[in-house]
């Protein structure tokens, strides 16, 4: 990790200002962090921040994927329609989830 020695000032007004705090804020990140990560990658994600009941759900959400991609594996040469429709909604789940907890 390389040392932060040196220092750039930029004048806002201060609206701007309680705009970038706020958003620093949201991201979990200092203010310097939020505006130096701003301005070399060029986009923040902000994730929210869960609880730990909010974190099990996800957890747990995971693991009912899981179980519910076995369970379509062992069924898909039976019943290749519901096999479709399982892998579908296994699909919006996984979105859902990595939406929060990128892997």
């Amino acid at each position: 990790m390389s040392n932060k020695d040196e220092e750039i000032k930029f004048r806002c007004t201060p609206f701007e200002k309680s705009i970038i705090k706020q958003k620093a804020f949201q991201t979990g990140r200092t203010v310097s962090g939020y505006c130096r990560t701003q301005s070399v990658k060029g986009k923040i994600i902000s994730k929210p921040k869960f609880t730990e009941e909010e974190k099990d759900f996800f957890r747990t959400l995971k693991t009912h994927n899981t179980n519910f991609a076995r369970i379509a594996n062992l069924i898909k040469q039976k019943y290749p329609k519901f096999t479709i429709a399982i892998f579908a909604h296994l699909e919006n789940m996984k979105k859902l989830y990595t939406k929060f907890f990128p892997e």
